[in-house]
């Protein structure tokens, strides 16, 4: 069963270990060379959180849960007018991605917000899209 929790201090690590991860993170190479991974510190972690919590709808970031394993992120910004879902390289291949992207942009389109989906790094997003 999927879980959904909000990003907190307790789910840093785990943010941690995905954007430092080569194999989850190659999708981003062409905007982080040379493999796709970002630095996130500790230091950066009260920062973020203070950004990214309690500021919905702006913007929202939780963590994707699969009977207490976590196995990726979702987050939307603008009013959900953006919105990203990052699973773990080892959870990959099993419908999160899809099916995680398609609640979300039913949530969103059935609260009068309109989800733009990034083609260019995900075109399996084009097909979910096509869904809604």
């Amino acid at each position: 069963m999927l879980t959904l929790v909000p990003a907190g201090e307790e789910w840093m690590s785990f943010r941690q270990s995905m954007l430092e991860e080569p194999a989850t993170m190659a999708y981003n190479a062409p905007y982080f060379p040379p493999d796709g991974t970002i630095p996130f510190p500790e230091s950066k972690w009260a920062g973020w959180l203070e950004r990214w919590t309690g500021q919905e709808p702006e913007r929202f970031c939780g963590y994707v849960l699969d009977g207490g394993t976590p196995v990726g992120e979702v987050c939307w910004y603008g009013m959900g007018s953006d919105m990203g879902v990052v699973i773990r390289a080892d959870h990959r291949g099993k419908g999160y991605g899809k099916l995680l992207t398609l609640y979300f942009s039913h949530d969103l389109l059935k609260n009068g917000l309109y989800p733009h989906y990034g083609y260019a790094i995900n075109p399996e997003s084009e097909a979910v899209a096509k869904k809604c």
